[in-house]
């Protein structure tokens, strides 16, 4: 079993007790629409026109062909007269479905937004293009006296989408991950080492101590697409600067084992696990013989196996109690 490995640093100021201060779009398709069709007479502007003429463009009504949908906008003066339509008395489609009904989208304006298979649209295709077609309906409600004041009109509804497209004999760049890149990224897992507050829920704010105080230190690493994984610290190290081989250096971390926990009156363990992902130790505060800088470099080398892997041979361990 390969064993996935990273180096992570953590910056720990010390306070000591002398209290001295460290500075810490819409797709190109077609819709149009033709001019309404009213049954009965009618006086208004927008009147049925003769066959033989060419269907007169209605300015009052939108259409916008989505990939998968249409959406109709509709003026409130659908009739440009003057007078709003009640929203409620326009549909898509000959049947009576809430769903195919207007909604208010502003206050001059009414909207049906709906799949393109939806309120009995139909589709035909030809060899140039696949076509929707649907009507718009305006069905006004006669009053408690029985009155209406706009006629009824069916305004066709039509949509287009090409079937053809051209593409060039230029080269073409592969829009897919190749296999290899996929598989490497896969590889690479991303571990974290953080200073915890007391209760283990949150980063702490600040990474100043004082000496003797237990820092909450979690390793962890963050499980994304994989199997589940379990986070070991196999190593780590404190110094007075970055560099992980300068000195002075003390390792408290060697081989697996919490080493800082040997000695006579340490608090160092490493606590019971909650999460495979997750390790949590702790230890106290400390500094170098003679040396009073505020600062101190921990580096931990950690490493990450398939959380069910038996034949492991990383751990985790403390002294407790000497044992």
């Amino acid at each position: 079993m390969k064993t996935s490995c990273f180096l992570v640093v953590l910056l720990v100021g010390l306070c000591f007790r002398s209290y001295s201060a460290f500075p810490g779009q819409g797709y190109a398709q077609h819709a149009s629409i033709q001019s309404p069709q009213f049954t009965g007479s009618s006086q208004h502007t927008l009147q049925a026109k003769d066959p033989s003429e060419e269907p007169e463009q209605v300015n009052t009504v939108r259409v916008t062909c989505h990939p998968d949908s249409l959406e109709i906008i509709i003026k409130a003066d659908m009739f440009e007269v003057g007078a709003p339509v009640n929203g409620d008395e326009l549909r898509l489609g000959v049947e009576h479905n809430d769903y195919c009904r207007a909604t208010t989208s502003s206050e001059d304006e009414y909207r049906i937004h709906v799949g393109l298979v939806d309120c009995g649209t139909k589709q035909r295709m030809n060899e140039e293009t696949l076509v929707y077609t649907n009507v718009l309906v305006y069905s006004p409600v006669a009053s408690l006296d029985g009155l209406v004041r706009m006629e009824e009109a069916v305004i066709p509804i039509e949509c287009q989408y090409e079937r053809k497209y051209s593409l060039s004999s230029s080269s073409l760049m592969p829009t897919w991950i190749p296999f290899m890149s996929k598989q490497a990224a896969e590889e690479t897992l991303e571990f974290d080492l953080s200073i915890m507050t007391n209760d283990w829920l949150h980063r702490r704010g600040s990474n100043v101590f004082y000496l003797g105080e237990p820092m909450g230190i979690e390793a962890s690493v963050r499980v994304g697409h994989h199997t589940g994984l379990r986070v070991f610290v196999s190593s780590c190290v404190a110094t007075l600067s970055p560099d992980v081989s300068s000195e002075p250096r003390y390792v408290f971390v060697d081989n697996g084992c919490l080493v800082d926990s040997e000695l006579p009156g340490s608090r160092s363990s490493f606590l019971s696990r909650t999460q495979d992902n997750k390790l949590h130790l702790t230890i106290d505060a400390f500094k170098f013989h003679n040396e009073n800088r505020g600062e101190l470099y921990i580096t931990c080398h950690l490493n990450a196996v398939v959380a069910n892997d038996a034949e492991t041979t990383n751990k985790a361990c403390s002294l407790i109690n000497g044992r």
